[in-house]
């Protein structure tokens, strides 16, 4: 039995790569309505106020630290599909 790689053919690979430029700017278009919505929250509104009714709901706190535990994540991306990917 042989342990060789079987070779792609030229078509699968292209199609990988058009995938994964399809995930690439699904990711970009997420970060950039993110990044919108976070602005427009922080320009129109009152942290203060409006932060204080967040925390006080736990599904606020959850809320919360989603966002800015995927911030960081989008922008500098998984270790893990740094290795696989590129």
């Amino acid at each position: 039995m042989s342990t060789e790689p079987v070779p792609s053919s030229p078509g699968s690979q292209n199609q990988r790569r058009i995938k994964l430029k399809a995930a690439k700017l699904i990711a970009i278009i997420g970060i950039i309505a993110m990044t919108a919505v976070l602005v427009n929250g922080f320009v129109n509104g009152n942290f203060s106020q409006d932060g204080a009714e967040l925390l006080a709901n736990p599904w606020g706190i959850v809320s919360f630290v989603d966002l800015y535990v995927a911030l960081p994540c989008s922008r500098f991306g998984s270790p893990f599909a740094r290795r696989i990917y590129y």
